[in-house]
């Protein structure tokens, strides 16, 4: 019974301390219009309130993977803004920035800005370069029980 107990509370000190985790998926457009891309990504959130690092993918409409890359963003004020990093299957490394502007309190944690994408698409605008730049949006979606 004594060790039952004292293993619940160990999970439940565990699970207190777990760092919160995001996953979904996001489409990007160029400032041309010419191209969309999509793909999946996932967030964890860092020991500071106001930053958090994850993984992306970019993925072809068959849903076959064709680069993968890391990212990290942190929120200041009202903006979030961040960088990306991207290596396809030849080994070329691409990357870039990242902003979104929401209505969020400046006090807002960022996980809120993924949180708040559970119900409405959170977009934004990315670089790459001087010259490559366009609109991004992504989803989030709940863990499955």
């Amino acid at each position: 019974m004594a060790f039952s107990i004292a293993l619940r509370l160990l999970v439940a000190l565990w699970m207190a301390n777990a760092p919160h985790t995001w996953h979904g998926s996001w489409s990007a457009n160029t400032a041309s219009g010419g191209t969309t891309l999509g793909g999946t990504w996932d967030a964890e959130q860092s020991d500071r309130d106001d930053t958090v690092t994850g993984n992306w993918a970019l993925m072809n409409a068959a849903g076959q993977t064709l680069a993968t890359g890391t990212w990290a963003a942190r929120k200041d004020q009202k903006v979030w803004s961040g960088s990306w990093q991207v290596r396809d299957a030849s080994n070329r490394v691409f990357n870039g920035t990242w902003r979104a502007r929401l209505t969020a309190s400046p006090a807002e944690q960022f996980g809120a800005m993924l949180d708040s994408a559970l119900t409405d698409a959170v977009s934004g605008t990315w670089r790459m370069g001087a010259s490559q730049s366009g609109s991004w949006s992504i989803r989030t979606y709940k863990d499955q029980p």
